[in-house]
């Protein structure tokens, strides 16, 4: 799979698989006890675009926001 050149080229690529393979697991996480916890592209849609939602609710300015979270999900 070639890298894209531009970021708006990876949302593009995140939408399809959301369209077109929504349950499909899109992320894995392994824990140091080696639990596993997975997302699949519709739960990775919904998680993103919830957080993308508060966000613009919470600020009226266009500045960039860094997010830092703890490990897991």
């Amino acid at each position: 799979m070639q890298l894209p050149k531009h970021p708006s080229e990876l949302v593009q690529r995140f939408f399809h698989s959301v369209a077109v393979h929504p349950d499909k697991i899109a992320f894995i996480f392994i824990h140091d006890s080696g639990k596993t916890d997975q997302l699949t592209y519709q739960d990775l849609y919904l998680k993103s675009s919830f957080l993308a939602s508060s966000l613009s609710q919470q600020s009226s300015n266009s500045k960039a926001k860094l997010l830092i979270y703890s490990a897991g999900f």
